[in-house]
């Protein structure tokens, strides 16, 4: 049976149907939520998609018969004042500073089409992310303050760069963030209810030259996320890399084809599998990590996070650590993508069965 119902009927995985839903293609459902309904396959629980144009909405009936509708991977674990919180990046750091957590330094860019009220005037436009490149230089990392998977974060070396990405930020968010570059290894931590669902590093990609094949053709060949995105998109990926910017920038990079044997980094400043990186799970993290990061998702309130992380090193002490993000809603979609299926299916089981407890 169809996870997304052919010919416009609603979808049903029903618990005594044997499915593979691995076999549908994506235009029946998206991922993530072929991943939601192959958990709750698993947990014996009947799934509904209601939307069967798009597939992102789906409805899912519990032990007892209590439904509960969900979107994408979305789920009513975390209640709607701590997600609005994780949600709100500045807010969400000064919460976590209180706390006792390390936070980038960082100020707030209101846009001046939004906020004429002269009560923010100290926040308004330009002048507090110029005034923080004074302060601390350059370079800095500007970020919507409250979209999700990396969109629109850039590594600013110059004020005109700032200007810019603070500019293109304002017309997608009201507030644009400014804040110091963290160095470090990146560590993500996805908890739940106190218990750890999976941690990773993120690291750069490194693709080898044969002499005959492109940058791009041979990411792609690494790495199928990168199948999808058309030639433009990819470039100019590749362009926003330590990489291309020191050899000044541009989207060269992608029509560039390294020397046989020859090794590419391509290390963005933002790590985020929604860009341009992967990741080195890591099945023995010290508790010790676990439990910071469930200090620093329960600081905002949240029984479900993910939490960003900046380390010098797994085995220093986590109050040493930065905390970049902790988001609400942490997608174990990228894991699967990255041939960690099996870890993303059984995590996203744990949280359909936190559901219970809600």
């Amino acid at each position: 049976m169809s996870a997304a119902g052919r010919h416009g009927n609603l979808a049903r995985v029903k618990r005594d149907e044997s499915i593979d839903l691995r076999a549908h293609s994506r235009r029946e459902v998206p991922f993530v939520v072929e991943l939601c309904l192959e958990a709750a396959a698993r947990l014996g629980w009947n799934t509904e998609v209601l939307d069967p144009a798009f597939g992102y909405l789906w409805e899912v009936e519990l032990p007892g018969g209590r439904r509960r509708a969900m979107v994408g991977a979305k789920t009513p674990i975390n209640d709607a004042a701590a997600a609005q919180l994780a949600l709100d990046k500045h807010y969400a750091g000064v919460v976590l500073r209180r706390a006792g957590f390390g936070v980038p330094a960082g100020v707030r860019a209101l846009s001046p089409k939004h906020f004429a009220d002269t009560r923010y005037a100290k926040d308004v436009g330009l002048d507090p992310a110029l005034e923080l490149a004074r302060a601390k230089g350059f370079p800095l990392i500007v970020k919507p303050n409250r979209l999700s998977h990396g969109r629109f974060v850039r590594l600013v070396e110059t004020e005109k760069e700032l200007r810019r990405g603070i500019e293109a930020i304002w017309g997608l968010d009201r507030v644009a963030l400014a804040q110091t570059v963290v160095d470090g290894r990146e560590l993500r931590v996805d908890v739940l209810d106190g218990e750890l669902l999976a941690a990773y590093e993120r690291r750069p990609f490194t693709v080898v030259g044969d002499g005959e094949r492109d940058v791009a053709t041979l990411l792609r060949s690494i790495d199928s996320r990168f199948e999808s995105f058309d030639p433009k998109t990819l470039a100019k990926r590749l362009g926003e890399t330590r990489e291309a910017r020191s050899s000044g920038g541009g989207t060269g990079l992608a029509q560039r084809v390294p020397a046989q044997g020859e090794k590419v980094t391509l290390d963005e400043p933002i790590l985020n599998l929604n860009r341009l990186c992967t990741a080195e799970l890591l099945p023995q993290l010290p508790d010790r990590w676990r439990d910071f990061a469930v200090r620093a998702g329960q600081a905002l309130g949240l029984r479900l996070a993910g939490v960003d992380l900046r380390v010098r090193s797994l085995a220093a002490d986590p109050s040493e650590a930065t905390v970049i993000e902790v988001n609400a809603t942490p997608l174990l979609a990228q894991l699967a993508h990255m041939g960690h299926r099996e870890l993303a299916v059984s995590g996203q089981a744990r949280i359909l069965e936190a559901l219970l407890r809600s």
